[in-house]
């Protein structure tokens, strides 16, 4: 299930698409008169276009727009295309938007995607070769396809209608790792991404050491971006506290390294899931949003110590919330 602003959509275990919209209309009912009755405007419809033929196995939605991902890798796009986040070409504009599902072309022709991450007006999307690829609003950077330059803002394309592959090396080297990306470049790939408001979060995977970089880039304002500042826009910068952790292992009987295992972004809040069973959260926190048992935002992260000891597994986060959960808890852990 992947929720937009107003709207949900429904993977079937037979891998059909539906969608629900005017969801807001039975939030507006159930706010009116407590235990009322609400009934759906209109029943939930079955998504065709190019989605009618194929089987769809993931969903991610964003502010008015969702992709899906077939059982071949391949992703479909729906929904609002005002800033090219569909990722299908052409001009985008004001009002733009697809009513069926439509195949994304492209850079991603024939490439298997992983996972698929929808922010507000922009799209991110994993291959299983570990490359990013974007598309959409970049008005704050959130594609980490430009370096903060000045001559890049003035210049720059400010959205990218179709999907644009992010430069690995690239990022690493604006993120202060100048010497790892340039030692070995093919050595990194990408492990998660996840597309917030108008910021994006990144996890990168050394297939030498394992160890992960986790990087960010987008609009800061509300500390959102994890590395330390609260600034409105940025190339992409180091999540602080988080790559370059350790723990030890009983097993091995050593130190390794504490990688992500998860990552999720929110309007303009973000959260990532670690191989230590830690919850990792920042940015604005004025709702309740981060879980921490205050209205504190922060600018860098901060464990979530209600969580401790939860062997955690998946990680989600909405405009204004955010969920962890178990796939399977012992009888002794449920106690707790």
């Amino acid at each position: 299930v992947a929720a937009t602003h107003d709207g949900l959509v429904v993977v079937t275990m037979r891998g059909r698409a539906l969608m629900l919209e005017g969801v807001g209309e039975w939030v507006c009912a159930l706010d009116a008169a407590a235990g009322a009755l609400v009934t759906p405007a209109s029943p939930p419809r079955a998504l065709g276009g190019d989605a009618a033929r194929r089987r769809i196995v993931g969903v991610s939605g964003g502010g008015d727009h969702a992709l899906l991902l077939d059982s071949n890798g391949a992703v479909l796009a729906v929904g609002a295309n005002d800033r090219g986040q569909l990722g299908l070409g052409g001009e985008p504009g004001e009002g733009q938007r697809v009513a069926e599902p439509r195949l994304v072309g492209g850079a991603l022709a024939g490439r298997k995607v992983a996972a698929a991450s929808c922010g507000e007006r922009h799209s991110l999307c994993v291959t299983e070769d570990g490359k990013l690829f974007a598309f959409g609003d970049d008005k704050w950077l959130q594609l980490g396809l430009r370096d903060g330059s000045v001559s890049s803002l003035k210049t720059g394309l400010e959205l990218r209608a179709e999907p644009t592959e992010v430069d690995v090396i690239s990022v690493l080297k604006s993120a202060g790792h100048v010497s790892e990306a340039s030692r070995d470049p093919q050595r990194w790939r990408v492990l998660f991404a996840a597309a917030g408001g108008a910021h994006s979060l990144i996890a990168l995977r050394d297939t030498r050491s394992d160890i992960t970089c986790l990087v960010s880039c987008g609009h800061g304002r509300w500390g959102q971006l994890g590395d330390g500042l609260f600034r409105h826009i940025s190339a992409p910068r180091e999540v602080k506290g988080v790559s370059g952790r350790e723990e030890w292992d009983e097993n091995a009987q050593k130190r390794v390294p504490i990688s992500v295992r998860g990552l999720a972004a929110g309007s303009e809040h973000s959260a990532a899931l670690l191989s230590s069973g830690d919850v990792m959260v920042w940015g604005h926190n004025g709702l309740s949003q981060q879980g921490t048992g205050n209205r504190v935002g922060n600018s860098a992260p901060t464990r979530v110590r209600a969580l401790t000891g939860i062997p955690l597994s998946r990680l989600s986060c909405a405009r204004n919330s955010c969920a962890a959960w178990a796939e399977s808890w012992t009888a002794a852990q449920l106690q707790r």
